[in-house]
């Protein structure tokens, strides 16, 4: 199955997770770092839960990216922008303003990219299974496509097939 469904799939339950929050994004009374938190917990959670295990290409990843974007810059409440104060040849003083960049929009509010965080996501859970123990053969084998105690000389050095090649 294409991947490509299961990240709208993705895109739309966290659109939801979203929305049931409502009004709550946008109270200047809640601080930054606890909208941050629940946006964690209950957006991001549902937009990456389980992706650990698969491997996606950058061109699927982007539109994660930039749902994730957006909301950060929802959350940040008009501190995604950068004032730049100048002034006018007839001496008015002006102020311009100018988004700043998702990295740096990541930076401020402490949040990994997507593909960053499913990295972390999958070293964690490929050493949970290595440090369990009975499972760690099958999975050195789902990931080698070999057992630790199977030979994996398949071809000797002269180039002809060996017992432990499948016929």
């Amino acid at each position: 199955a294409s991947p490509i469904p299961e990240i709208s799939e993705r895109l739309r339950k966290a659109d939801q997770a979203w929305k049931r929050l409502g009004a709550f994004w946008n109270r200047s009374s809640i601080k930054i770092s606890f909208r941050l938190l629940v946006f964690k917990a209950r957006v991001r959670s549902v937009l990456l839960s389980g992706l650990e295990t698969t491997t996606f290409s950058f061109q699927l990843l982007q539109p994660l990216e930039i749902f994730q974007a957006q909301r950060l810059r929802k959350i940040m409440c008009g501190e995604a922008c950068r004032k730049i104060p100048s002034r006018t040849s007839t001496g008015i003083d002006i102020i311009t303003y100018k988004a700043i960049t998702n990295r740096e929009v990541r930076q401020r509010t402490r949040v990994p990219s997507i593909a960053s965080e499913l990295r972390l996501r999958r070293l964690s859970w490929l050493q949970s299974l290595v440090k369990s123990g009975t499972k760690a053969n099958s999975t050195f084998a789902a990931l080698t496509g070999s057992s630790i105690w199977e030979p994996t000389e398949e071809i000797s050095p002269q180039g002809e097939l060996t017992s432990a090649s499948n016929p």
